[in-house]
This record gives C-alpha cells, structure tokens and sequence, in this order.
C-alpha cells in the first residue's frame, strides 16, 4: 500500500481526497477541516457509496494523534483498504510550538506506518507548514494554483 498526499489549497486539496475516498470505498476519513459534509457530494456521489465512507471528526492536534492510533483497528473493523486525512493545518493547539512540531512528526511516523498496509491520502494546504513532511510519502500530487 502507500502514503501520498494532494497538495494545494484547502478546498481543493479536501475536494481531492474525499472524492477519492468515494472511488476507493469503503474507507475511514479524518476530518480535521471539518470538510467531510455528506450533503457537500450528495449530487454527485451514489448514496450507496456515501455509505461506505465512515467520518472521525478531529479538532484537535492531539486528537488528530490519537485517532491515527487507532486507525489500524477502525479500518480493519470496517474492512477498509483506505484512509483520508483532510488538512490539519488549522487543529487547536496550545501554542507551544516545540509540542505541536514533535506531535505532527508523531502523527507522520503514525501515518507511514499505517500506508505500509492501507492506502492512506493526506490533504496538504500549500504553505500551511506541512509540506516538509512530504519527503515520507511515496507520491505527492500538487494542484495546479491557477484560479
């Protein structure tokens, strides 16, 4: 399996990932966008397919942490090969920096680990600080910028 990321801005990043969660269904998805409204691709996806997609909310960094470690039991309970993170460049934190940077370090180490078995995509927004994690993916897909 593998661990890539969508690259680009917020909404299109997000758009990218859950509609790839929707072609690769059944599959978990971590919203810390706060993205992951069914009613947003109810047009446009099967309702079927809307059922194959299982939501975690997170707004919360370490939230975000615990919830990729115990991805690897949700998906094998839901029988799923694939696992969505929306952007997480706006989670609360508590203003510590040294403590957010070892938190989001953990939460790729957590995530490389977990795409050695399913396919995990990550939203990335372009400049929100996380693109310095992107030498751990083994595929990184950048959105074109142009309006």
């Amino acid at each position: 399996m593998s661990l890539r990321a969508v690259v680009g801005k917020s909404k299109e990043a997000n758009t990218q990932a859950m509609l790839y969660a929707f072609e690769n269904a059944p599959a978990l998805v971590i919203d810390c966008a706060n993205f992951a409204n069914p009613h947003r691709f109810s047009a446009h996806i099967p309702l079927e397919k809307l059922h194959e997609v299982f939501v975690v909310e997170v707004e919360l960094i370490y939230t975000l942490r615990d919830a990729l470690k115990i991805a690897r039991k949700h998906l094998k309970e839901l029988n799923a090969k694939t696992l969505i993170v929306t952007t997480f460049t706006y989670v609360f934190n508590y203003q510590d920096k040294r403590e957010n940077a070892e938190i989001f370090l953990h939460a790729w180490e957590l995530l490389a680990e977990l795409g050695k078995d399913f396919d995990v995509l990550v939203a990335i927004k372009k400049g929100g600080g996380q693109e310095r994690f992107l030498r751990v993916c083994d595929g990184v897909k950048l959105l074109s910028s142009k309006k």
